[in-house]
């Protein structure tokens, strides 16, 4: 099987882990965190500088980060979520391969790779 075609890559601050994304205000209404708020806003801006174009169709994504605290898998859904969101990618039911890997080598920011299914 030929590797598949790369369609960007982009560089993006730490994703915040799933833990951490949303609250609950009394009444049980859910609300995104300080911290989530702040991490979108940053990975937003950080990616529209690296104009890294859109995806139609099936993709998979692969995520390195830096060394970090706590679980890998964690950091994945607000990095599917906010490419979504940006318009980048389709919704996530379209990502058929997920990775995410630590590289001790990185330092501070995180790499995404998206590539075609």
């Amino acid at each position: 099987m030929p590797p598949s075609k790369t369609w960007f890559t982009v560089t993006i601050p730490v994703p915040p882990s799933v833990n951490h994304l949303h609250a609950s205000a009394k009444g049980g209404r859910r609300y995104k965190t300080r911290l989530y708020r702040a991490w979108e806003r940053d990975a937003a801006w950080e990616i529209r500088t690296q104009h890294p174009g859109h995806v139609i169709g099936k993709y998979a994504l692969t995520l390195i980060l830096p060394k970090i605290r706590g679980d890998i898998d964690n950091r994945l859904k607000p990095v599917l979520d906010l490419l979504h969101r940006l318009g980048i990618t389709p919704d996530d039911r379209h990502c058929v391969n997920a990775r995410v890997a630590t590289d001790i080598e990185r330092k501070g920011m995180a790499l995404v790779e998206v590539r075609q299914a």
